[in-house]
């Protein structure tokens, strides 16, 4: 199948691919202002608003907030993105859905990968302006919670969505794993452990890096679909 023909009558794939190519574009251009050391300053402001002015050491706002910054930040972290994803290609494989099961992993792993490699190259330091209340590791640019926990659930919520024609249940699905996806971007922020400028680069590169991977899997499976 040529990608003509994939892009045939589909105006929702032109979309995704424009929704990319700005994605990124947006992705290079925070890198650079960043790398010229232009939003460390509002970064920093923003951090101190989120503490107690007569105490850093605690978030500004009831006690029970920081346990839920914390729980929600675990959501996002190795241990549980990897036992999501590994329950996520599991059903694939039970419903012998075997292709889309290979290409979810694939785009887990791959995204993985290069959020490592996007902070070994940018290898910006963890925010010193408010002490951490969670824990860290790597560089701070992007922010691999925001990054990785964009690509899992955002493109399990995709899934859940294609798979019922009811709109009510696609927005449903969206917006819960969506509204997921933020909170666990701004934990990081009330955490201390980023600045903001590497939650929002982390958004970025999650959505475009899972928006990319829809475009394949939907280019390989529409292929398999011709041969049969």
């Amino acid at each position: 199948m040529k990608l003509n023909d994939l892009l045939k009558g589909d105006k929702k794939i032109i979309l995704v691919i424009l929704f990319v190519a700005f994605g990124l574009y947006i992705f290079l251009e925070f890198s650079s202002e960043m790398a010229e050391g232009e939003l460390t300053s509002i970064d920093n402001i923003i951090l101190q608003a989120l503490r107690n002015p007569h105490n850093p050491k605690e978030l500004l706002g009831p006690k029970a907030l920081l346990g839920f910054m914390q729980s929600v930040s675990y959501l996002g972290g190795v241990y549980a993105l990897g036992a999501v994803s590994a329950v996520t290609a599991l059903m694939f494989a039970i419903k012998k859905k075997f292709r889309t099961c290979l290409l979810f992993i694939l785009s887990v792993t791959s995204g993985s990968a290069i959020m490592v490699l996007l902070k070994y190259f940018f290898d910006r330091p963890r925010p010193d302006v408010v002490p951490h209340l969670g824990e860290f590791s790597l560089g701070s640019y992007p922010s691999g919670h925001s990054m990785v926990s964009a690509i899992v659930y955002l493109t399990i919520g995709a899934l859940l969505a294609r798979s019922t024609k009811s709109l009510k249940l696609r927005t449903i699905y969206l917006s819960l794993f969506g509204a997921l996806v933020f909170l666990i971007g701004i934990s990081r922020a009330f955490l201390g452990v980023h600045y903001p400028s590497d939650i929002l680069a982390g958004w970025c590169a999650g959505i475009v890096w899972a928006a990319a991977s829809y475009l394949l899997a939907r280019f390989l499976l529409r292929k398999k679909n011709d041969k049969t």
